[in-house]
């Protein structure tokens, strides 16, 4: 029998923060230098509970969380992962994009920026994967500390969009901004229980 998370009736709002400041001009011997400016934000409905996270409440931040490499021969895969998070609360929302396939001979350690760059863009309509290998995974960590993760074997509907993204580069990195809309069933370890967040849209980036 599946089981639903009850989450409370009241509306989260939780906050975001920025690795980099808002945009600023940057003197670098007389030429100008643009700051990336890297937004985020989150709204959808878990079990029917509307969920927001949105700047300066409860110390949410926004980040790239950890990159996934998966390595055969030469060849690699890299996963792009984006997360929200908080110090003070154990909700969290991640999204992961994978993959992006490059050649790791003659010393490379990253893909191309062109191939970067292209990579998203190239990919606005995944499908849903185990890992995000050459697809789409979704991740949600309840106020309880519980993991609910996407699964490319729902027997119910799910869907994924990718409605903006803007490639930029400043001195810290490179990064892919992205705007994505998703709804699916998430399931914890086992896949005995079930939520379902649905109509969900996020903001925030990758990083090369």
């Amino acid at each position: 029998m599946r089981v639903y998370l009850v989450l409370s009736s009241l509306l989260l709002m939780f906050s975001c923060k920025k690795d980099n400041p808002e945009p600023i001009i940057i003197d670098n011997g007389g030429v100008p230098v643009p700051v990336v400016d890297l937004n985020c934000h989150f709204f959808g409905t878990v079990n029917g509970t509307d969920i927001e996270l949105t700047p300066n409440v409860l110390g949410f931040y926004g980040y790239t969380a950890l990159n996934s490499d998966y390595i055969n021969m030469t060849t690699v895969e890299s996963v792009y992962s984006f997360k929200m998070q908080s110090d003070q609360t154990p909700t969290a929302i991640e999204v992961r994009h994978g993959g992006l396939f490059w050649d790791s001979g003659n010393g490379n350690t990253s893909p191309t920026l062109s191939a970067f760059n292209s990579f998203h863009f190239s990919d606005t309509l995944p499908s849903y994967t185990i890992d995000a290998l050459s697809g789409f995974e979704a991740i949600f960590t309840d106020f309880n500390g519980g993991t609910w993760v996407s699964s490319p074997t729902s027997p119910n509907p799910q869907s994924v969009e990718f409605t903006f993204i803007s490639n930029e580069s400043d001195n810290s990195g490179d990064y892919s901004k992205f705007s994505c809309e998703f709804s699916c069933y998430l399931y914890n370890t086992g896949q005995t229980d079930s939520i379902l967040i649905e109509n969900a849209t996020l903001t925030g980036w990758f990083k090369r």
